[in-house]
């Protein structure tokens, strides 16, 4: 039988496919103990020979009484640029700036250097400094979180020995700590809702046409015979945004290629959702109907037939929303407006564009949905997420279920005392 340090080769990278997930490079090797191991380091081949490497270089070290460390002497800025690199091969450009940034500002506050230095209250103090009238509980929260999974990540891969931030505890969010505490429509304020943004779209439409000013004939016939652009419907998509429950960035970089009207599906594809992975989802009729009937106004406005690379949702004046717009919020003041919803209740909880996507879970929870159907139509990586977030009991729903109750004790012939 081979001592310990003789018959170690350098192990072999292997490409593992598991499912609809993202191919990613296990190392198989044999550990200071003589123990085979399968260790998966990245989605990303040179960064995973490069860690590969750093393990076998640190198991040669510790059979050679040369390492007691184990690589806690490692510096957070190494760790971090590992870190980048791995995400850069298996998430979005938003998701890896996002995680750049918190990252980065989390670091920037605490005073270690290696990791072996960084503690749990180090990270604590730097929360309770980042609190105040612009950054909230949920963001100091989200940043480190940020750190804390980078080096769960450095661990499971090798690089550390273990997390210095595993006993971290995030800080606990009251309700009245949300800088923005959205609300659910009730099913009586969906049905308003999406009527009036119809009516919305013809008055606008009428607008767009100078039907009124034509009809008085006061600016005269030259100016009633010039040709006037055609505005595009955002009926479908407000539909949308409450039956697939889907981020604003998904559903406006959907393109006529992910709409499968036969099957009645829509893909969104991993380049434009939060977790970078795709995901279809099936879609009613009435909607899929909505949808095609875009076509043929988004052909007056192009000027030709949309191609399948051509986005489904355009904004009024026919061109592609952008990440950021103030547009699609005056639309939806002005279509709550009209079905007489306050965007605003008693309590502060407010109704925008993401609340649309609550609206969707708490939709389907009423209708008996399980939660974990409903975890992935909203791409959430956990069912907890989405109970915790997006589903909620209005009194409209605590009122049908007391009058379940009542129904039930009427047939069985008791009455309430």
């Amino acid at each position: 039988m081979n001592g310990p340090g003789r018959g170690y080769g350098p192990g072999k990278l292997i490409l593992r496919r598991r499912g609809v997930s993202k191919p990613g490079w296990v190392l198989d090797y044999k550990d200071e103990h003589g123990k085979r191991q399968r260790r998966l380091l990245s989605h990303d081949k040179r960064t995973a020979e490069r860690i590969a490497n750093e393990i076998l270089q640190k198991r040669e070290m510790v059979l050679g009484g040369l390492a007691s460390t184990e690589g806690q002497s490692r510096t957070l800025e190494e760790v971090k640029q590992l870190y980048f690199e791995d995400l850069a091969s298996r998430t979005s450009l938003t998701h890896q700036r996002n995680a750049r940034m918190r990252i980065e500002r989390v670091l920037a506050g605490v005073p270690a250097t290696r990791v072996r230095d960084l503690r749990v209250h180090h990270v604590l103090a730097h929360m309770q400094s980042r609190l105040g009238p612009r950054t909230g509980v949920r963001t100091v929260n989200h940043e480190a979180l940020h750190l804390k999974s980078m080096l769960n990540w450095a661990a499971s891969a090798g690089l550390i020995t273990q997390n210095p931030l595993a006993r971290l505890k995030l800080l606990p969010v009251r309700e009245d700590q949300l800088r923005r505490n959205r609300r659910a429509l009730s099913d009586a304020e969906i049905e308003r809702f999406l009527t009036a943004a119809r009516d919305d779209d013809q008055v606008q439409d009428a607008r767009c046409g100078a039907l009124r000013t034509i009809t008085t004939g006061s600016k005269g016939s030259p100016w009633e015979a010039r040709d006037r652009r055609t505005r595009v419907p955002q009926y479908a998509l407000w539909l949308a945004f409450i039956e697939t429950g889907a981020r604003f960035f998904e559903m406006t970089h959907v393109r006529w290629a992910d709409l499968d009207p036969v099957n009645r599906t829509l893909t969104f594809r991993g380049s434009t959702t939060k977790n970078a992975r795709t995901r279809v989802i099936p879609l009613r009729e009435e909607l899929v109907q909505e949808l095609l009937a875009l076509r043929p106004t988004h052909k007056r406005v192009l000027g030709h037939m949309p191609a399948q690379t051509d986005m489904v949702f355009l904004n009024p004046e026919g061109d592609v929303w952008p990440r950021s717009s103030r547009g699609l919020l005056r639309i939806l003041s002005r279509v709550l407006s009209l079905a007489r919803i306050d965007p605003k209740d008693a309590d502060g909880r407010v109704i925008d564009i993401h609340a649309l996507r609550h609206t969707c879970a708490s939709r389907l929870a009423r209708a008996g949905v399980p939660i974990t159907q409903t975890q992935r139509l909203l791409g959430h990586s956990t069912s907890e997420l989405t109970a915790k977030f997006y589903v909620h009991s209005s009194l409209e729903d605590l009122r049908a279920a007391l009058g379940q109750v009542e129904g039930a004790t009427e047939q069985y012939g008791l009455r309430a005392v």
